[in-house]
Formats: C-alpha cells, structure tokens, sequence
C-alpha cells in the first residue's frame, strides 16, 4: 500500500507541474495580449515622430536652397539674357580673348579693371568699336560679389582662370563648347601638362562663385543631425570629396564631372542622355 501511495504522490505532483507550466505559458502570452495596444500605439507613434523629423529636415534642406537662390548675385533668367544678347561673342572670340590674356600675364594673376580694358581692347579690334559684352553689369555684379566675399577691391589681383570663367557666362555656345572653353582654361592654368584634381577643385570653386551650379545640387548634409538633419551649402572640397575620379583627366572626363550629380553645371546633370565630346 505504501508503494501505491508513493505513486499517487508523484503523479499529482506531476500533473501539477504540468498545470504550473501551461499556466505559466498561459500568463506569458497575457502579458504580450494585454499590452497589444501599447505596443500599437507606440510603433504608431516611431512613425509619426519619424514623419515629422523628416519632414523637418526636409524644410531645412529646402531653406538652405531657398537661400542660395536669394542670396545669388545673378538669376537664370539674366544668365539667359547675358547669353542670348552676346550673339557676336562666340568661341572664337573667347579664345582669342584667352590666348592675349594669358600671353601678356604669365603669372594668371589680374586686376578686374585691367581685365575687363584688354576684352574689350581685343574686342574693338576683333570687330570694331561697337563689339562688346552686352549686359556686362551683369558680369560687373558677380565679381564683385567675389571680390566682396574675399574681402578685396577691384584693385586687387584675381586669378585669371576665375575672370575667365565669369567672362564665360556671356559665351553664346552650347553647354559642349562652354565645356570644351573651360577644360582649355584648366589645361592652361594647370601647374604641369595635365588637369589636376586640384585644378578641379578650382573650376569648380570658380563656377559656384560665378553662379554657374544648380541650388539643388549645392544642399549637403551637415553635422547636426537631431531633432532633425541639418544641411548647409556644400563648399568645393565637399563637392570633390563625392566624386570619383580615376586616372587622367581628358576632356571628356572633365566634361562627365562638370555633368555629374554632385558638381551639376548650368543643369546638365538633369539630362537624361549625356553627350559625349571628341
């Protein structure tokens, strides 16, 4: 009898173990049952604050282009008209213009006053007293905006490569040819026979100063990223640290990075097929 008894013992104790189990379950998918709508509601509300912190972040992206746009010394619509009123002012001209610049100040370094009487020198005896750059206020506003910025006067020297580029904004050319003009003012500013990556950096210096890049492309990232991501305007070091550049850079390299996303001239990075050049 003491045998049967020990048995039944141990088979209650055993079902009981089982019951303490299965409630033990029982109560742990109560807790997750229970809290359910918690639960709902805070993945709804990650949403929500994920929502607006995008949302804000997107209204700082937008308020840095905004003011790129209002603070650029010249619109599209004048950069348009610069170019549709210098009919004459072909590429022709231009390189003539380079080509007596560059010879007469080796060290690519001019005054804004002593660049603007050799155009027009050079421009008057091209085709006579009437040519000229029209609408140079215009180019007169951009520089000086540079020339503000650097903290200098129109006595002071510039680069000659950054004249240049400004004077480019009244070539009445295709964006290929203002390419093909601007890869001849690197090559010839270039410190050996080769565009650097550094003449690179310059050009594209040279093309934000003289509001020849897109708002949109300018917007980057900035470091403070809470409550919501900051931007700023990308500065030309930023610009070249995004772009891949391997081996030489021949012209048609050169005209891929003026056309690339990041660095963006006149548009050209909104073309769905990209030219090539010979």
């Amino acid at each position: 009898s003491n045998k049967s008894g020990g048995g039944t013992t141990n088979n209650s104790s055993s079902k009981s173990d089982s019951q303490s189990k299965k409630s033990d379950k029982k109560d742990d998918s109560n807790i997750f049952l229970d809290n359910l709508g918690s639960i709902f509601l805070s993945v709804i509300g990650l949403i929500v604050a994920a929502l607006v912190r995008s949302s804000y972040g997107s209204s700082n992206r937008n308020k840095i282009r905004d003011s790129i746009e209002e603070n650029s010394p010249l619109d599209p619509i004048e950069v348009d008209d610069l170019r549709v009123a210098n009919s004459e002012f072909t590429v022709p001209v231009f390189q003539q213009i380079m080509t007596e610049l560059e010879r007469d100040f080796p060290t690519k370094q001019i005054t804004y006053n002593q660049f603007v009487f050799r155009v027009r020198q050079t421009m008057i005896r091209l085709k006579g007293e009437p040519f000229t750059i029209e609408l140079g206020h215009l180019i007169d506003r951009v520089v000086q905006e540079a020339l503000h910025s650097m903290n200098k006067s129109q006595h002071d020297k510039l680069p000659l490569p950054f004249l240049l580029t400004a004077l480019s904004l009244a070539l009445h050319s295709d964006a290929n040819d203002r390419i093909k003009i601007l890869h001849q003012v690197s090559l010839h500013s270039s410190q050996s026979d080769e565009i650097s990556s550094t003449d690179i950096m310059n050009m594209i210096n040279y093309l934000q100063t003289t509001c020849q890049l897109v708002p949109d492309t300018q917007v980057v990232e900035a470091e403070a990223k809470f409550p919501a991501q900051q931007y700023k305007r990308a500065t030309p070091e930023q610009i070249m640290d995004t772009l891949e550049i391997d081996g030489p850079i021949t012209l048609q390299t050169f005209a891929d990075i003026l056309r690339s996303k990041p660095v963006c001239a006149w548009g050209e990075c909104y073309l769905k097929k990209k030219p090539t050049l010979e």
